[in-house]
């Protein structure tokens, strides 16, 4: 079964926004909390065969993780960024 990608990815920004938020208070995020976003991330795309994730973590107001991953388009294999629509 093939799930719409705006449920794959929404799925994606619930897993990190409760990996982010975690027990911090600063609107940043600790390297372990980048580093758990990035191997939940990799090990989605390797076991959905997704071609690309992009993910955007905001806490009070403001953004504290921007980062995409694989490839946006890829007949061409153009990676993948923040703030660009794939298809």
């Amino acid at each position: 079964m093939k799930l719409p990608l705006t449920i794959i990815a929404a799925a994606f920004v619930a897993t990190a926004w409760a990996i982010a938020i975690g027990r911090a208070q600063a609107n940043t995020l600790t390297p372990a909390q980048r580093a758990a976003i990035d191997t939940a991330v990799r090990h989605s795309m390797a076991t959905q065969h997704l071609p690309s994730v992009v993910i955007e973590v905001d806490r009070n107001g403001q953004r504290v993780f921007a980062q995409a991953w694989g490839e946006r388009n890829v007949e061409d294999a153009k990676p993948a960024q923040q703030h660009r629509q794939s298809r």
